[in-house]
């Protein structure tokens, strides 16, 4: 046992390919909230739009939305906060 900041610390042994795919796994859990908290000025922004009406009838123009989609993507922005008036 090692004394670590007055803290005790046990030593543990895995395999190396284990090691291995933590690291991996850390190193991508990083990458990750790297990108998230670097974008996060983006997340919460406000939409320029906020006409529900008027962005489903732009969308629905493009002809490259099925009617299902847009009809949820409508109810979901109804429902959503960020579309209320």
């Amino acid at each position: 046992m090692v004394w670590c900041g007055g803290m005790q610390q046990k030593t543990i042994t895995i395999p190396v390919r284990e090691y291995q795919q933590l690291q991996d796994i850390a190193r991508r859990f990083e990458q990750a909230k790297a990108a998230i908290v670097g974008k996060n000025d983006l997340i919460f922004v406000e939409p320029p739009v906020k006409d529900v009406g008027y962005i489903i009838a732009e969308m629905k123009k493009t002809k490259k939305y099925s009617a299902a989609f847009l009809k949820s993507l409508k109810e979901g922005m109804e429902e959503s906060e960020a579309f209320a008036s």
